[in-house]
């Protein structure tokens, strides 16, 4: 009887100190996550080099200008927030212009200009085909005369294009170009409607990407990109080199808050 008292009187024990270290725990306070810093949105506002200045300006985020240095200048309009009209100077002396038609959601009608005084000649026009992430997928070139003439596939990796095949009807040759990319903030990643833009301003280093290209290769040329960067993972340098020539560019940005 004794034996079986023991035995109760020991679990009743062990139950009370089981209680007490339960009434006694305390769990550690969770911690808030911590504050991350808000990336930072920059625009480009000027590239410079020993032969060159190109200065560029915004409004909204939106590209308004382009002017160089050698009196070339570029100026764009916008309607309900998309680009209506790129217009392009020489001493600010009016030389041609862009025009864009949104009419149709998947299809970009650019159609161009030649510009003396009051006298517009139409110089052809270009059908952009894009996708449902608003990527341009193919570019049809027509003359004035309205016949088509070269035609353009892009291809995509991770918001970038990897690949852009030429087709030249006229000459029956047809070019590929492979692109390559950093994993850098883009240059002009933050500005808007580049890839619209870019067709029309003439400056085959503006890049709408994401990231910055390292370079292309075709079966008829090579060009190759190399960067120096800011401590916000912007290009503050960019070198091109093409044909055993090379131009650096240093590149000076705004911040948008």
């Amino acid at each position: 009887m004794k034996a079986k008292e023991t035995v109760i009187i020991y679990l009743l024990s062990l139950l009370i100190i089981s209680c007490k270290k339960n009434k006694s725990f305390k769990p550690d306070p969770i911690q808030p996550p911590e504050d991350r810093p808000a990336q930072k949105v920059f625009l480009p506002v000027k590239l410079e080099s020993d032969k060159l200045a190109i200065y560029l300006k915004y409004q909204d985020n939106n590209l308004t200008e382009i002017e160089n240095s050698d009196g070339y200048k570029s100026q764009i309009t916008y309607k309900n927030d998309l680009p209506l009209k790129l217009r392009r100077f020489k001493y600010d002396k009016p030389m041609s212009f862009s025009e864009y038609n949104f009419s149709d959601v998947m299809k970009t009608k650019i159609s161009s200009f030649d510009e003396d005084g009051n006298l517009l000649t139409p110089t052809g026009h270009r059908f952009l085909t894009k996708n449902a992430a608003d990527q341009i997928m193919k570019i049809s070139y027509f003359g004035a005369d309205k016949k088509l003439f070269k035609e353009q596939t892009l291809t995509y990796s991770s918001f970038n294009p990897s690949a852009i095949s030429t087709n030249d009807l006229v000459s029956s040759l047809t070019t590929n170009f492979s692109y390559s990319y950093d994993s850098k903030n883009g240059i002009f990643k933050s500005v808007k409607h580049t890839q619209l833009l870019f067709l029309e301003t003439g400056y085959d280093f503006f890049n709408h990407a994401i990231n910055n290209p390292l370079g292309y290769n075709s079966n008829t040329e090579k060009t190759t990109y190399t960067y120096k960067y800011n401590s916000e993972n912007y290009p503050s340098e960019l070198t091109i080199a093409k044909n055993n020539k090379s131009q650096t560019y240093k590149i000076t940005y705004k911040e948008i808050k």
